[in-house]
Formats: structure tokens, sequence, C-alpha cells
């Protein structure tokens, strides 16, 4: 691991250049400014794509709890190292997805916060990077099999905001959370993916959400009353 000024734990290979090391509490601000004048409590937020931990660092000052979720070993290292000292965040080494079960992930060599778990929506992104002769750095780098689980395995209750941070790969994590999101219609935020995908947006419409803002690459649903 190495750190940042603030002694927060990257990978050794995070390019202390990136603004995600020099800055993190600037990653997704806007969002979070917003994010917080819309949910109407604040007991548990689930945090898929947890990377080192900024963001379950963030959410703890605000939930009663915070259940992070990040599948890659090194980064996970990390985000238990940074979360240690904070009661209220719970972490898992483990994907999200439709289901129990083994699923592949591509790891970015130059980016630590842009893993890649195999699917439908994200072939095109992996054939563009790690099945790219002219992108040797990312051919080298092969893939890793994780656990993955669904959401409504969990059973859990008053969740209030759910953070989806992986790159693309939305709709098994949806599907597999969809008794969740109907007990408890909590507030999402989710990453678009590249290239931009309108069928997560068109599932949750389906069970009565609504894109209520878009920030940068972040569109924030709301359930209808």
């Amino acid at each position: 691991m190495i750190f940042n000024e603030d002694g927060i734990a990257y990978p050794d290979y995070q390019k202390t250049t990136a603004w995600m090391f020099r800055d993190p509490g600037a990653h997704d601000l806007a969002q979070w400014n917003y994010i917080k004048k819309i949910i109407k409590s604040s007991r548990v937020c689930l945090d898929f794509g947890g990377h080192v931990g900024t963001s379950a660092m963030r959410f703890s000052k605000v939930f009663d709890r915070v259940i992070s979720f990040e599948p890659v070993p090194d980064l996970f290292e990390c985000l238990q190292h940074n979360t240690k000292e904070l009661e209220n965040i719970e972490i898992h080494n483990l994907a999200i997805g439709d289901e129990c079960k083994d699923v592949t992930i591509y790891i970015n060599p130059e980016n630590p916060g842009a893993n890649v778990v195999e699917s439908k929506a994200t072939k095109d992104i992996i054939d563009s990077r790690w099945k790219n002769e002219l992108r040797q750095n990312f051919v080298e780098q092969k893939p890793i099999q994780v656990k993955s689980v669904s959401i409504d395995s969990l059973e859990l209750h008053s969740v209030d905001f759910i953070k989806m941070d992986t790159e693309g790969y939305n709709i098994e994590p949806l599907v597999g959370m969809k008794a969740t999101l109907e007990r408890c219609s909590p507030v999402i935020m989710m990453e678009r993916g590249v290239p931009y995908d309108k069928k997560p947006e068109t599932l949750l419409k389906s069970w009565g959400y609504h894109r209520a803002k878009t920030i940068v690459i972040d569109d924030i649903f709301v359930r209808k009353e």
C-alpha cells in the first residue's frame, strides 16, 4: 500500500499524480451535496464499488450504517485499512450481481477505480482495452474470478441510499435487488456506462423510479410517491 498526505491507503500501482489520490474529497462532491438534500432518512447506505473507502467514510458521517462492497483484493485491503476505526462501516470483499456466483473482473492497470466486471453491457469497453493488442499493458493484465452476491439475498431493511459505481455493470446488480428496492424505495446514484446504456433507466422506470437529476456521469433516481 501507499498513502496520500491524509494517510489514506491506496494500492501500490495507484498513480500519485492522479486527482483521486491527491484530492479524494472532491470526488462526486456535487452529487453527494445533492443526495443529502433529497434523502428522506439516513439509516442504511449501500456502497457498490467501495474502492479504498473514501466514499464509505463520507457516507458514515451521515448514515447510521454503511455497507460497502469491493471485489478486488488489493482495493479491499485498502478499504479495510482505511475504515477499520469506523464502527458504522461494514465491508465485504464481494461484487454485486443478480445472484450468488463467481464473476470475471478485469483489473485496470492504469486506474484502480475503473475495474470492469464482464457482462453484455461491458463487452465493448473490455474489447477496446483488455483485448486490444495496441494496449499491451491492458492485454498483459489477466482477469480474475471474484465472488458476487445479490442484495436481495441479504434481506436488508431500511436502505435509504445506494451508490452504484460499477463501470457500466448495472443491469445484474439491479435485477438482484428488485425486492429490496420495492421494500425500501432508496435513492439510487448510478454511474453511467461507456457507451451509455439506456436499459438500466428503462428497468428502473418499470419499477416506479424516475431520473431526478444527472450530475457529470451519474444518474440519480428516486421512486415516485
